[in-house]
């Protein structure tokens, strides 16, 4: 076989299971935090007032990222409760999460943007 045939079918089957991955680590993320949710996570849109206000995820709390940790009281005492972060991407969110870390609390998911969150 010529060479070129074999690192194309390489290639080929590489990206096959990349996307499978991709698919799989998605499907698995959405039914954990379909879980969560479902057991009382507290749900955290972390995008500004007029993006909330332009549509978010159902019951979620809307503290900007940029006024997270003047609000962490809002949260109530429990470090240890189930919080759930998203955006619109995921960036504002990674950060929130970090912040929600460094503050103490310790079972932090970042959902990433608010499409990745279960219907």
């Amino acid at each position: 076989m010529d060479s070129n045939i074999i690192i194309a079918i390489s290639l080929g089957l590489l990206a096959l299971y990349m996307i499978v991955r991709l698919v799989t680590q998605r499907q698995t993320n959405s039914v954990v935090l379909k879980s969560k949710i479902q057991a009382g996570a507290v749900v955290i849109d972390v995008r500004s007032q007029a993006e909330f206000g332009d549509g978010h995820y159902p019951n979620a709390l809307n503290i900007p990222v940029d006024e997270l940790e003047n609000r962490l009281s809002e949260l109530g005492g429990d470090t240890s409760q189930s919080i759930i972060v998203y955006c619109a991407s995921g960036a504002r969110s990674a950060k929130a999460a970090r912040l929600l870390k460094n503050h103490g609390y310790t079972n932090v998911v970042n959902a990433g943007g608010l499409f990745n969150l279960p219907r």
